[in-house]
């Protein structure tokens, strides 16, 4: 698969990260995930924004987008608000699901910040870290956003941090859903 070489090699070049991840590691961990099925924890509480339509079928897009985020951590809440802007401002975004876990302590605040900046999609709330247990996800959070097609995962990588990611991210969807622009 030609993706996964161009994928080991961007994640090669985000090294840079605050938290340490040798090369080898950040190989073995893409390895271990591309072309799997993520498990998706059920009986987890959904709260979903003022002003949002419910779409029961979120899993049953062809292209999805899932993340696990740590509501604790408010750089990576962030990320609800970087997800959420990007939703907004692509159009090819009404023919992709984006599935969010979030772990945290309160949800409050996060549903306020939510409701506040208008953000156009639910959360699963997971303050048990189910998502991140049943999938044996890597510690490093730059391994907890997962772009996939058919239900397989395709990359691996946040794309609301690492540009490159993001790069890649949008090229496989234009691929998918056939489209010139976005």
């Amino acid at each position: 698969m030609k993706n996964i070489t161009l994928i080991l090699l961007i994640l090669l070049f985000l090294i840079g990260c605050k938290e340490n991840t040798g090369q080898n590691n950040i190989s073995e961990v893409v390895k271990s995930f591309v072309g799997k099925e993520l498990v998706l924890p059920d009986s987890l509480e959904i709260f979903y924004p003022k002003n949002f339509e419910i779409d029961e079928y979120f899993m049953d897009y062809t292209v999805a987008v899932v993340a696990f985020i740590d509501g604790n951590c408010s750089k990576c809440a962030e990320d609800i608000l970087k997800w959420g802007n990007f939703i907004k401002t692509h159009q090819m975004c009404e023919e992709v699901s984006f599935c969010f876990y979030v772990g945290a302590d309160s949800y409050w605040s996060l549903e306020n910040f939510m409701n506040k900046n208008k953000i156009p999609f639910p959360i699963f709330k997971d303050p048990q870290k189910k998502f991140i247990r049943q999938n044996n996800l890597h510690s490093n959070s730059m391994f907890h956003s997962f772009l996939l097609i058919d239900k397989k995962i395709v990359l691996i990588g946040n794309p609301m941090k690492y540009e490159k990611i993001l790069d890649l991210y949008m090229q496989e969807m234009r691929k998918e859903l056939e489209c010139e622009s976005y």
